[in-house]
């Protein structure tokens, strides 16, 4: 059965490996070790069994949040628990009066703004030439929660 935890110190190793397999570029082990000290942060981690399967990390202020990453290991990718990570944040951010939540998306990462669109996110905009490893353009999401 899937458990969701909050970010501890002893899934870091896990998640920053899942970070590697998924995100061009992604965060080093000091900056996940940076946001267990933040009170504007939200980390929801999926668990089976011990086992860290993906996480989905948010910062907020005021009231509207920004998905910060977001990523299932490999080998337990097409389960849906990039969705169930995502309700769960929706559920903790709504109880801390959140009232929207915005990200930016790679344009050629059609399989996440899927999850994202299913989720009920909106494309609001472009940032050209976001990514500065390729270059590539940010696709704008948001939703009201």
């Amino acid at each position: 059965m899937l458990e969701f935890d909050t970010l501890k110190a002893e899934y870091i190793d896990e998640i920053y490996n899942i970070s590697n397999q998924n995100i061009p570029n992604g965060w080093s082990k000091n900056t996940f070790f940076a946001e267990l000290n933040k009170e504007n942060a939200f980390y929801s981690v999926a668990l089976k069994s011990g086992e860290v399967l993906g996480f989905a990390g948010t910062q907020f202020v005021l009231d509207t949040a920004e998905i910060t990453n977001i990523a299932v290991a490999d080998c337990h990718k097409r389960q849906g628990i990039a969705t169930m990570l995502l309700n769960n944040v929706f559920k903790q951010l709504k109880s801390q009066n959140i009232s929207s939540i915005e990200l930016e998306v790679r344009e050629t990462n059609l399989s996440a703004q899927m999850l994202y669109q299913k989720a009920g996110f909106l494309k609001c905009g472009i940032r050209k030439k976001y990514y500065s490893d390729t270059g590539e353009s940010a696709i704008l999401m948001s939703k009201q929660i």
